[in-house]
């Protein structure tokens, strides 16, 4: 498997273990941290993904996806 797919695997884990959620929450220290999600070529389509799939909860979230793929 390509190391790009573990990635989005990782993704998904954190998505479920809310740890964004912990990070972000109202008591947190890191609440006023903008939330980043960065990839490269097929890491790239996945931030994309992943960036929209967060934009509800993260309204201010940033994604910068470097050579993703194109159909």
């Amino acid at each position: 498997l390509p190391s790009n797919f573990i990635d989005c695997l990782l993704a998904d884990a954190f998505s479920r273990s809310r740890v964004l959620k912990q990070l972000y929450s109202d008591s947190s220290v890191y609440r006023d941290y903008d939330l980043v999600v960065v990839g490269h070529s097929l890491g790239g389509g996945c931030a994309q993904v992943l960036s929209l799939m967060l934009r509800p909860s993260f309204p201010s979230l940033l994604c910068f996806a470097y050579e993703p793929p194109v159909s």
